[in-house]
């Protein structure tokens, strides 16, 4: 035989060893139980979820609020500073437009600051009620014996009965009926 058929004779061979070991293992493995869960719907209808939107959105307000308070006091000081420019010398009209715009630099900062920490908020609300999700669901695959858990966005086509989401559901709301969202810390 040639180099080449040698190859191609030990690459078949092992590739017959290889699919009959795998068919051995598939055989192993106990059959598929799947469900399938929308965590987004989770997410969006759970009484936990809506109550923490509810309270991050009136600290969003409540910051809204201050920032436009602070937005018109800089209006004014920059009016002004406007005005004071044909009366005040280059230099100390320059010392001045640098104070305004570090003010601004530094509102700007509070913002940004303000938004990442309603977003670290967001964030730890989502994670708090994942776990309690995950706890739930690893209850009712004891109860019902599932292997698999889907996320709804991971599937393109299910059967209603494997849907589990209402149930769970109805479990986090009794088990997880309010998240109290602390005050974002102000940097």
């Amino acid at each position: 035989m040639t180099a080449f058929r040698l190859r191609l004779v030990a690459t078949a061979t092992a590739l017959v060893l290889t699919a009959l070991a795998a068919g051995a293992a598939a055989e192993e493995l106990p059959p598929a139980v799947i469900a399938v869960l929308d965590f987004k719907s989770i997410l969006a209808k759970s009484t936990a979820a809506r109550g923490a939107r509810q309270q991050i959105e009136a600290y969003r307000e409540a910051y809204q609020a201050e920032i436009a308070k602070e937005e018109e006091a800089l209006r004014r000081e920059e009016q002004e500073l406007g005005r004071q420019r044909a009366i005040l010398a280059p230099e100390a009209f320059a010392e001045k437009r640098r104070a305004f715009e570090r003010k601004v630099t530094d509102a700007q900062r509070r913002v940004q600051d303000r938004s990442r920490q309603l977003e670290r908020t967001r964030v730890e609300i989502r994670n708090e009620i994942g776990r309690a999700v995950t706890k739930i669901v690893a209850g009712l695959v004891g109860e019902r014996k599932f292997n698999i858990v889907l996320d709804r966005e991971q599937v393109l086509l299910a059967a209603d009965k494997l849907d589990i989401t209402g149930d769970v559901l109805r479990e986090l709301d009794r088990q997880l009926p309010e998240i109290k969202v602390p005050l974002p810390d102000a940097d």
